[in-house]
């Protein structure tokens, strides 16, 4: 009969708990110090999709969380339709492009403070700006620019 190898740890095999302790824990540390969130606050995620685009239009999902920020941006199409599937209050800040091509706030702009609700569409131009989730809710909308539409 056989008997099986039995190695304890720091008897002599040369692996003693600390070893150990590294191979178990080295891994973890690895993924944590390379994850991006290492070290960072959880900040609220404004996500972005293109859901479809083509000659004609392009389609684009908005997520906000609440506190979430989509940074400036400008509209490149004359008009949008915007469908609010989840609403809730944003702020609206109006911007323009730097002759440089960089984008900024408006110096003459007006921020606003808007209650969107789920089921309203909107038709709107091409413009600048950035928008902010200032409430509490979840919001989702789905953008349609018109590529060809006369402004």
């Amino acid at each position: 009969m056989k008997q099986a190898a039995q190695t304890s740890i720091g008897s002599g095999s040369g692996i003693g708990r600390k070893h150990v302790a590294a191979l178990v824990a080295g891994p973890a540390m690895l993924m944590a110090i390379l994850s991006p969130a290492w070290g960072a606050q959880d900040e609220p995620i404004f996500r972005r999709s293109v859901l479809l685009e083509n000659a004609e239009v392009m389609v684009v999902e908005n997520r906000y969380e609440p506190g979430s920020v989509a940074p400036f941006h400008r509209h490149e199409y004359p008009r949008r339709v915007i469908y609010v599937e989840s609403g809730g209050t944003i702020e609206i800040t109006p911007g323009r492009q730097r002759d440089d091509g960089t984008l900024e706030r408006a110096p003459d702009g007006e921020v606003r403070r808007i209650d969107i609700t789920a089921g309203q569409a909107l038709w709107l131009p091409a413009q600048v700006h950035s928008l902010r989730n200032v409430g509490k809710t979840f919001i989702r909308l789905i953008e349609v620019e018109i590529k060809n539409a006369a402004p």
